[in-house]
């Protein structure tokens, strides 16, 4: 515990949601900051409880195992999916939560701390087919302006529709229907909104300031330990350089080819955990790495999908960074306003 520009600080990192967990809370009073990490710990271990697809008694296995079928989910959850289904359709399906077959059929069908670095994953050999990705999600819950969630008026919405299959959201009942054929994988966006959702919380019981980072999905709010808020490294995954950037509220998210890559029997190279929505293959175009700030960690999640299909952050009020293939960083426009300094390792 350490005194920053009159707050006191205290900082707790754990492993969670396959990945590590690092939270820091300044507050005026020493004595607090406890209680404060404490109400982080059960909230992120709550989010894995009802979000991991490696548990199978979490909500998100019940949804996928019951397919066809409606279940009964608690707010959090019936929230996500609707966020994440509204990310899809905003993007254009460049963000799509049901790639979850995909992601199985390409190895990644285990927690990724159970494969060791570069190991051989198996292929069950699903059929492709059966995937059918949601592009009209039907009635859903109109989750309002919530800084956890998307709503329309942040991303827009887009023209595009799908096939007749659909994902059935009740939101009298908070009752949720996946097709037949189709698996949800919320990973991604369910490390950027329990960001969001443990830094509210925190600011909510009285915390001065909070940096929550989930496996790098990290939001800011509040007082920061410098002036200008909080300095972030961005470790630009592809290249030999980190940018930093000074940000006093928002959510930074940073999606890449090389974070979670495996190998498969008989593959000339490594797959990885980004499925190209219109291949259902881990993405071989776009950038190395694409990083996105925004306004909360959800929706930076949601949009760097978006810029490693080749949008462009600003349709949405975010900028960023990406990473090319052959190692060059390019800002985007916007960025500019954030950056702190340049580093090279």
């Amino acid at each position: 515990m350490v005194s920053s520009n009159s707050y006191a600080h205290a900082e707790i990192t754990f492993d969670a949601m396959g990945t590590s967990a690092h939270v820091i809370v300044l507050d005026t009073e020493s004595a607090d900051l406890g209680r404060f990490l404490e109400r982080a710990v059960v909230m992120v271990e709550a989010a894995e409880d009802r979000w991991s697809r490696f548990r199978p008694t979490s909500e998100l296995s019940q949804l996928n195992d019951n397919a066809g079928r409606p279940v009964l989910v608690s707010a959090a959850t019936f929230d996500l999916v609707s966020t994440a289904l509204l990310g899809q359709e905003a993007t254009n399906g460049a963000f799509d939560p049901t790639v979850g077959a995909a992601l199985i059929d390409a190895g990644y069908d285990r927690s990724f701390e159970s494969m060791a670095p570069n190991s051989t994953a198996r292929s069950i050999g699903r059929d492709r087919r059966s995937h059918n990705p949601v592009q009209d999600p039907g009635p859903v819950q109109d989750p309002g302006q919530s800084p956890e969630q998307l709503d329309r008026s942040e991303l827009g919405a887009s023209d595009k529709r799908g096939d007749a299959h659909r994902i059935r959201l009740d939101p009298t009942t908070l009752a949720i229907t996946v097709p037949v054929g189709c698996r949800l994988d919320l990973g991604g966006i369910a490390k950027g909104a329990t960001a969001d959702a443990v830094a509210n919380e925190l600011m909510a019981v009285g915390a001065a300031g909070c940096c929550v980072s989930i496996g790098g999905d990290l939001r800011v709010s509040g007082a920061g330990p410098e002036r200008g808020g909080w300095r972030v490294s961005l470790d630009c995954p592809g290249s030999d350089e980190t940018r930093s950037i000074l940000l006093n509220e928002g959510g930074v998210c940073t999606s890449s080819i090389s974070k979670r890559s495996w190998m498969i029997d008989g593959a000339a190279q490594a797959a990885h955990h980004l499925i190209d929505p219109g291949t259902l293959e881990p993405r071989s175009n776009g950038p190395a790495s694409a990083t996105v700030i925004a306004a909360t960690a959800t929706s930076a999640e949601v949009l760097t999908k978006w810029v490693m299909a080749g949008g462009d952050p600003a349709d949405f009020e975010a900028t960023g960074l990406v990473v090319r293939r052959d190692g060059v960083i390019e800002r985007l426009a916007g960025f500019e306003r954030y950056a702190a300094d340049v580093k090279t390792t």
